[in-house]
This record gives structure tokens, sequence and C-alpha cells, in this order.
């Protein structure tokens, strides 16, 4: 017994365009033919009922009721699978397709049934703009619009709340990087104070003395940043082939040919990149600052 949604679909019209016609690992959508009671289920919850193309299964539907000589006992039906299909995520194990008119006959309900008509769109995200094109026409003003955003909204305002989190920690990590040469370059300045009174004393004004420390720091930098640059491009190109070399499988026992959707943002990569770079200079500016500053006269009393 395994709680399910149960989903009543017409297929002439999504086979081809939903991504669970596209995703079908046995049988098809067109299978599901009215009159039949077939149906089409995913693969998980084909494995957790122990089933296969041709097995029976027996819907309840908890809601819908009817009196018998028996007492009230809730609308069943015994389907036929005819089709597994595996889409990766959380459908394949909490959702049953079955024909709209199978679904009416179900529910008792006169007609088609059809209650919600679903729109694919080639471009997901310009969802809003067609809801507010069809809310501005006429023969459409009495319908009521759902978009992936509307029902999805809890969702993807947490993954948007998760990425502004990642970039406070990258921000983080570079600014230790950062301190990291402020301390290194502040160290340089105090063990090479001789040297430096030295140079000044030769006649090297306090901007050159600025310029060999910013340089130095620079460097440092940009080698630090190119090496990060090189290694998260890698990783994030072979991230899928280095977990299964290693045999790491980080969606769990349920997805073992599921990999991780992985998109290379070169602008981004380019912002931090340069981010780094700045972040790396204005970490040179107090220990140059602070060595153009060194009085040759108290340095080399005791030299």
């Amino acid at each position: 017994m395994v709680g399910v949604l149960v989903q009543g679909i017409y297929p002439q019209y999504d086979e081809g365009q939903s991504i669970v016609s596209t995703s079908m690992q046995a049988g098809s959508l067109n299978s599901i033919i009215p009159g039949k009671y077939n149906m089409v289920l995913g693969a998980l919850l084909a494995r957790k009922l122990n089933v296969s193309i041709g097995d029976k299964v027996r819907v309840i539907l908890p809601t819908k009721t009817r009196f018998t000589p028996m007492g009230r006992i809730p609308m069943q039906r015994t389907f036929s699978v005819s089709g597994i299909f595996h889409v990766g995520s959380q459908i394949d194990d909490q959702m049953v397709i079955i024909h709209g008119q199978d679904a009416a006959r179900l529910e008792r309900k006169k007609g088609t049934g059809v209650e919600k008509i679903r729109l694919y769109l080639d471009d997901a995200f310009t969802s809003e703009q067609i809801v507010q094109q069809l809310k501005n026409d006429a023969q459409y003003s009495g319908l009521e619009f759902t978009t992936w955003r509307m029902v999805q909204g809890k969702l993807f305002e947490a993954v948007k709340m998760e990425k502004n989190m990642m970039w406070i920690m990258l921000s983080l990590i570079v600014a230790v990087a950062a301190f990291n040469i402020v301390s290194a370059l502040v160290m340089v300045v105090i063990e090479k104070q001789g040297e430096i009174g030295i140079l000044k004393t030769l006649g090297m004004d306090r901007t050159n003395i600025v310029k060999v420390f910013v340089t130095q720091g620079l460097i440092n930098g940009m080698w630090g940043a190119s090496l990060g640059c090189i290694g998260g491009v890698l990783l994030t190109t072979y991230i899928n082939q280095l977990l299964s070399l290693m045999g790491l499988n980080l969606l769990g026992a349920g997805f073992p040919d599921q990999s991780l959707p992985t998109i290379l943002n070169w602008n981004q990569v380019l912002v931090i990149y340069v981010s780094a770079i700045i972040m790396s200079f204005l970490a040179t500016l107090y220990p140059a600052y602070r060595a153009s500053n060194t009085q040759p006269a108290e340095v080399l009393r005791n030299e």
C-alpha cells in the first residue's frame, strides 16, 4: 500500500511534449487507452510495489466512496501496468498516470472530466509573460492560471537564498586569503626592514618601495586566483567522472544513473577571478604603506 498522486491525461497531447513521455524505460504513454484501464508509473514506485509491465495494481480513492450491501467503501479499480518511466526526481515514486476518461469514470464525473489544461513552453522562464498575455485576451478572462513558479515558489526562493549564501561564503574565503597576503607581506616588511632602509639611503623613494610590495602581493594573488579558477573549471567539467571513479553517489541509492547537473558560466568565473585580483591588490596596500614609512636611521642604528 503506497500513497500516490493519480493524474489523468490525454496521451495524444502529452506524447513527445512532457518529460515523462521522453523518459520512458518501458512502454509508452500511447499504451494508455480509454476503457482498458492501463497505467504508467515511475521506476521507483514499480520497485516498491514489485510490479512490471502487465502486472495488476489496484487503485483506491479514499476520498471517494460508494454505497454497497457491505456499507460505504472507497472507490477502487484494478489497472494494468503498461509503462514505466524514470525522470530522476520525486515523481518517480509519487505519481501514477492514467487516461483522462478512466480517471473521470473512477471519480464518477460526467463527460471528459477535464479540469485543467497544461501548456508546454519551449522556454520555461517565459511562463509569466505568457500568462499575462493570456489574461489580457478577452476569451481567457474567466480562467485561473497557475505557473510552475507559483507551485514551486518556495523551493526556488530557497535555492535563491542558498545561492546568495554561497556568494557570501565565497567572499569570506577570498577575504581570508587576502588577509593571509596581508600577514605574509607584513612579516616580509618586518624581516626586510634593513634592506628597505639600505634601499632608501641609496635613493629609492617611497613610491618605488610601494610598487615593490604591491607587485609581490599581486603576483601571489594572481597565482592563487589562476590556480583556483583552473582547478574549479576542471572540477566542474569532470565532477561526474570523478564521482564515478571514486564510487560515490551523492543522490542516494535510488538514483544509480543520475548525474549531477553542472553549468559553467564563464561570466561568473571572470567576475570571481577579477574580484580575487582586486582583493589581493587591496590587501597589499597596508604592508606597502608600512614599508614606505620605514625610517633608515632608526632601522640601521643597530645594524
